[in-house]
């Protein structure tokens, strides 16, 4: 009648807090993830703490650098670059699979996802913008049924949202990055395929060049200190 209880594994514990201290940007890109400080100020063993920093490595909050330690990543221009130009292609495949499986119950999850981006962006909440953009499409990839695309989309996502949790404003104009994804729903409303894959990669494009006209030389100039060169 009952399932059985999964208890949370210390090492879920362990790099979920420090995943919280990334994204809450106490831990910033460049500073050195110390395995042995974690364990002595969270009063545990060393073991867990470095099963959590192996995870998160695989996640993309930390990168190791032989030699040097584990480091906070940045995103250089280049990363950018690379991220937007493969979602282009993983999320035009991904809408291509999943508007033959959409539901109208899974249109009207994501007519309220891009109500929630105007919302937000209309308060000005770019915290609850991105969770939102970011949500709608995870949403489509979801849909695709293709698990192994969903795998990389959301390393990117995970690449992502470290990045937009360091930076304070991306965009100049919120309502239209909000609004950017009605012509989208469009096709998706009227299951057209290469409309909705068309638009999908353009608006990813657009969406990458904004980003990249909005990140400060800094960013790219300190790329290299601290021994962490982008996630490369």
């Amino acid at each position: 009648m009952f399932s059985k209880l999964q208890e949370r594994s210390l090492r879920d514990l362990v790099a979920e807090s420090i995943r919280n201290e990334i994204e809450a940007g106490r831990l910033q890109p460049g500073d050195r993830v110390i395995e042995a400080d974690i364990a002595s100020q969270m009063g545990i063993s060393r073991a867990p703490v470095r099963d959590a920093i192996r995870l998160l490595e695989q996640e993309g909050f930390v990168v190791s650098v032989a030699r040097k330690g584990t480091f906070v990543p940045r995103l250089t221009r280049k990363d950018i670059e690379e991220i937007y130009s493969l979602r282009a292609v993983l999320e035009g495949l991904g809408v291509e699979l999943a508007i033959p499986r959409l539901t109208e119950v899974d249109q009207a999850e994501l007519e309220k996802l891009v109500a929630e981006m105007i919302a937000a962006a209309e308060a000005r909440d770019m915290p609850r913008l991105v969770e939102s953009d970011l949500a709608f499409h995870q949403r489509l990839m979801c849909l695709s049924g293709h698990s192994r695309l969903l795998q990389d989309w959301l390393r990117m996502n995970t690449q992502l949202r470290l990045f937009f949790a360091m930076k304070g404003r991306l965009y100049e104009n919120p309502r239209d990055v909000a609004a950017s994804h009605d012509s989208v729903l469009e096709a998706l409303r009227d299951r057209d395929i290469p409309r909705a894959r068309h638009e999908l990669t353009h608006h990813i494009i657009d969406a990458g060049h904004l980003v990249l006209a909005n990140m400060e030389p800094s960013d790219e100039a300190n790329s290299g200190r601290n021994g962490t060169n982008g996630l490369n």
